[in-house]
């Protein structure tokens, strides 16, 4: 059984995915220099007391694209210099948004579990953050997409599921974990809601 892959089609959709990434990441830095020129004059955050509100503004999730999941693994893009220095690390992330998943009932899944479920689903959480005290949050949830046609050929990775936002974080790290976790607590919700337990 040979797997045939179109490699001109992959290239386009990865570099059409990665543009429209760009422009997502732009918003989110955008939105973050401007709750930076605000001042932090915004009202206390409804997701953690000691950050100014977050703008909200990748917020395309859908719940019922998430019916069916079995629970996905977790990937932490890789963190800039920048965050080093504001003292958030990628094992801290991982293990928050790993514990925030367990306690809401989603489970994750392990490399080996994840290749053993159908569209190798994986929550993917992209922290930029910058030592003059912006931030910006991406959390998606994607799986392998098929051919209908030809089931074999993998397109790659599509986001089923997304919500991200963007603020300022004066330094505060522990506060910047918390807004991470509620990020994916939203994530979490539309996930119990798309399916209940019986």
């Amino acid at each position: 059984m040979s797997q045939e892959l179109n490699m001109p089609l992959i290239r386009l959709l990865v570099v059409k995915d990665w543009q429209l990434f760009q422009k997502q990441l732009a918003a989110l830095v955008l939105a973050g220099g401007t709750a930076l020129w605000a001042g932090g004059r915004q009202k206390e955050s409804m997701f953690h007391p000691s950050l100014p509100a977050p703008t909200i503004v990748t917020d395309t999730h859908r719940a019922g694209h998430l019916k069916g999941l079995k629970g996905g693994g977790v990937l932490v893009e890789n963190l800039g210099k920048d965050a080093e220095d504001v003292g958030l690390t990628k094992d801290r992330l991982q293990t928050a948004i790993e514990l925030a998943l367990r306690r809401n009932g989603v489970p994750v899944l392990t490399q080996e579990e994840r290749r053993a479920t159908r569209g190798l689903p994986y929550l993917y959480v992209n922290v930029q953050v910058t030592r003059e005290g912006a931030f910006g949050v991406e959390v998606e949830l994607s799986e392998d997409v098929r051919l209908e046609r030809n089931p074999r050929i993998s397109l790659g990775a599509a986001v089923v599921w997304r919500t991200g936002g963007a603020g300022t974080h004066g330094g505060d790290t522990d506060g910047l974990v918390k807004l991470v976790e509620q990020f994916v607590e939203q994530f979490c919700l539309a996930y119990r809601k798309a399916n209940p337990k019986k």
